[in-house]
């Protein structure tokens, strides 16, 4: 009762639990992706308003640019 050639319940049962690991495998890889795309722009925004604000410091004028 399904000790056979490995096409039992089990053996299917291991390939469905394997395609499920590749896929969360990938979903965490895709957002970890992501993650670090927006931490980089949002580091570039802050960059740029600390330059825009030394600037105008410097200037003697003032901008309150929301991120």
């Amino acid at each position: 009762m399904g000790h056979g050639g490995g096409t039992g319940t089990g053996e299917k049962m291991k390939e469905g639990a394997a395609r499920s690991v590749e896929k969360g495998k990938a979903t965490v890889d895709n957002s970890a992706r992501t993650a670090a795309r927006v931490a980089s722009e949002t580091g570039q925004k802050i960059k740029e308003k600390v330059k825009r604000s030394l600037s105008d410091h410097k200037t003697g004028t003032e901008t309150h640019d929301e991120l």
